[in-house]
């Protein structure tokens, strides 16, 4: 997943300057939200499926 993320203070605010210190909030907050949707992608979707492939190669019979 590689996106850009969008400054959403751009969209929100055009002529004001917020304080840096709820700009870097806002940003972690997003990050958080970001990394916590890729880790329940990776153990709800990608975890299962690679298992589910393991075992459909282990439930093969060996060729020589």
């Amino acid at each position: 997943m590689s996106r850009l993320v969008e400054n959403p203070f751009k969209k929100i605010i055009h002529d004001e300057e917020l304080p840096q210190a709820l700009r870097k909030k806002v940003m972690d907050d997003v990050a958080l939200i970001k990394l916590s949707l890729d880790m329940a992608d990776l153990i709800t979707v990608k975890y299962p499926l690679t298992v589910n492939e393991i075992l459909k190669i282990k439930d093969k019979p060996y060729k020589k």
